[in-house]
């Protein structure tokens, strides 16, 4: 309630340090969207919540895995590069616009902790499994990594 009413500006100094200060407008309108089309409530569906402002598929899975618990996959490019290195996938496109990598993710989660799972993911992609210098000597899943074996020879 009290964001709805806020302005971009008002928001800048909570957010700015996450790196997400283009984002203030949209979180204003979004947190408009919530108040005015469900009386306040973030939604617990997928289509009610990718309808509002800023909302994509990673976004509405988040919300519903972080906040619902519910078993839905996460894809980003850090979880993208995470999942294509440990598997041998190749990257053909933007790891949240790849519906096989998506589906892929869908597949491997583990029902009733995809919440643990998935923050594994993202720690691990932002954290060990990085772009240009992944850590394969302290990578938890060096031993089934696919990528990490073709990094060691």
């Amino acid at each position: 309630q009290h964001m709805s009413v806020a302005t971009p500006e008002d928001l800048l100094p909570l957010i700015q340090p996450l790196g997400l200060h283009a984002r203030a407008q949209t979180l204003v309108e979004l947190s408009q969207a919530i108040q005015s089309r469900h009386g306040g409530t973030v939604p617990n569906q997928a289509a009610k919540l990718r309808a509002l402002p800023g909302v994509g598929r990673y976004i509405s899975n988040a919300v519903l895995c972080f906040s619902f618990d519910r078993d839905v996959p996460l894809v980003d490019g850090g979880i993208g590069r995470v999942i294509r290195r440990v598997f041998g996938l190749p990257q053909e496109k933007a790891a949240y616009l790849d519906r096989e990598l998506w589906r892929f993710a869908a597949a491997a989660l583990p029902k009733g902790k995809t919440a643990e799972y998935n923050l594994s993911l993202i720690d691990l992609g932002a954290l060990i499994c990085r772009p240009a210098i992944p850590d394969h000597d302290v990578c938890p899943v060096k031993s089934v990594c696919i990528g990490g074996a073709e990094i060691e020879s």
